[in-house]
C-alpha cells in the first residue's frame, strides 16, 4: 500500500485513540501501542470524530463524489457498519465537536447545537465568518461549554454554556486573529493561540482568567495543534517549526502563579504591564517551555500527549501517515527522545496480512 496524503487526523478526547480520513475511507487506531482496530476502504472523508472510546464515529465528506458531500454530517455505528442518521447543511461543514450530551457543527457564519441522543437541534448561534471552523467543546458533559471566535479582527473567544443556551463572558485572548483553541478534559481550563504563534495563553472556565502566558518562540509560525494531558497537567503545542512544546500547568505552579504568596510579583507584574507598550507587556508574564521534541516531518501534523502518571509519551503523526513516538521525563523536563518511528500505513499492511492469514 503506498502512502497518500491524508485528508484527516484527530486524536479523540481522552486521547486513547487517532482517527484519518482519506480519498479511500477512514481508520481508527488505538494509541500505545499503535493498533488499527477498525477501516472502512470506501469513500472519501474530510472530517472523522469519535466520542472517547464510544461506537460512533461522526463523518463529513470530502466531496469527491456526490454521496460523500461536504455539507452532510453523518453519525457512523462501527460496530455494525451502517449509519445511524445523516443531517444536511447549508454550507460545507468545516469542523464538528461532540461529548455525551450536545454535537456542534461548524459552517463557514454559524455554528449547530444537537441534541447527542436524538439529533434535534437545540440552537444556532450566527457568528463571524470563521473559515477555518476553529471551535471547542468540553470533552465531558458536566460543564458544556463551547468556545469560538468572537471577533473579525481580533483574538477573542466567546464562551458559551450549551446547558443554559447563553454567552458568559468573552475572553480577550490575543490581538491577532485566534488560531487554535483547546479545552482541557476536565473543562475547567482553556488554551489559545493567534495567527502569530508565538505565545500560548491559559485561562480558567468559564470566568475566562488568565493564568498562563507560554512562550512557543520569537518567530512567527503556523500552529497545528493545542492539547491539554488528559488530567491537565501538561500543555502541548505543536507547529510548523516541527518542534512539540510542553508547558508545566500543575496545580502547585498554577498557585506559584496566581496565589496570594507571590502577590508582590503579580503587583509588579501589573504595574509592568500597565506601563510598557502592549508588544512588550508578555515579557514579565511569560514561561518557557517544560519538555520540547523535534520532529523530521515535511508535511502538516498533530501531536498529542498519551498515558498517565508517570508513564507519559508524546506521539506526533503527519498527514502523510508517519508517525513518532518520544519518551520525555515528566518531572524534569528537558528534550523528549525518539523512541519509535514509523508508517500509519506498514501498520494497516501487518494487520490486514495477520487477518489474511488466519483465513482457511
Amino acid at each position: 500500500m503506498e502512502s497518500e496524503e491524508l485528508l484527516h487526523l484527530s486524536f479523540n478526547q481522552d486521547t486513547t485513540l487517532l482517527t484519518t480520513g482519506s480519498h479511500h475511507g477512514f481508520k481508527v487506531y488505538r494509541l500505545n501501542p499503535f493498533n488499527l482496530i477498525n477501516q472502512e476502504d470506501k469513500g472519501n472523508f474530510k472530517i472523522v470524530e469519535m466520542y472517547e472510546s464510544s461506537q460512533l464515529l461522526i463523518l463529513v465528506g470530502a466531496g469527491e463524489q456526490p454521496a460523500f458531500s461536504p455539507r452532510r454530517l453523518t453519525i457512523w455505528n462501527i460496530a455494525e457498519r451502517v449509519p445511524i442518521c445523516e443531517t444536511a447543511f447549508p454550507d460545507t461543514v468545516l469542523s464538528v465537536k461532540m461529548n455525551r450530551v450536545r454535537i456542534v457543527s461548524v459552517i463557514i457564519d454559524a455554528i449547530y447545537i444537537f441534541n447527542t441522543t436524538t439529533m434535534k437541534t437545540q440552537n444556532t448561534i450566527r457568528t463571524v465568518e470563521n473559515p477555518k471552523g476553529i471551535v471547542a467543546l468540553s470533552p465531558t458533559h458536566s460543564d458544556c461549554f463551547l468556545l469560538y471566535p468572537a471577533s473579525e479582527n481580533k483574538g477573542h473567544v466567546q464562551v458559551y454554556d450549551c446547558f443554559s443556551m447563553q454567552h458568559r463572558t468573552i475572553i480577550e485572548a490575543h490581538n491577532s486573529l485566534l488560531a487554535f483553541i483547546a479545552i482541557s478534559y476536565q473543562g475547567h481550563l482553556c488554551a489559545t493561540s493567534s495567527i502569530k504563534g508565538t505565545m500560548i495563553r491559559v485561562f480558567s472556565l468559564p470566568e475566562g482568567n488568565k493564568l498562563f502566558t507560554f512562550k512557543r518562540g520569537l518567530t512567527q509560525a503556523e500552529i497545528y495543534n493545542i492539547m491539554f494531558s488528559y488530567d491537565a497537567k501538561f500543555l502541548l503545542a505543536c507547529s510548523s517549526t516541527g518542534t512539540i512544546h510542553i508547558y508545566d500547568i500543575r496545580n502547585d505552579r498554577i498557585s506559584q502563579e496566581v496565589g496570594w504568596g507571590n502577590s508582590i510579583k503579580q503587583s509588579f507584574m501589573s504595574a509592568a504591564s500597565y506601563l510598557l507598550p502592549e508588544n512588550y507587556r508578555d515579557t514579565f508574564e511569560t514561561s518557557k517551555s517544560f519538555v520540547t521534541a523535534r520532529t523530521h516531518f515535511n508535511k502538516k501534523y498533530i501531536s498529542a500527549i498519551v498515558g498517565k502518571d508517570n508513564n507519559l509519551k508524546i506521539i506526533a503523526v503527519s498527514f502523510s501517515a508517519e508517525y513518532l513516538v518520544f519518551g520525555f521525563n515528566s518531572e524534569n523536563g528537558g528534550e523528549a527522545v525518539v523512541e519509535m518511528h514509523g508508517s500509519l500505513n506498514k501498520i494497516v499492511q501487518t494487520q490486514i496480512k495477520a487477518s489474511e492469514e488466519g483465513k482457511v
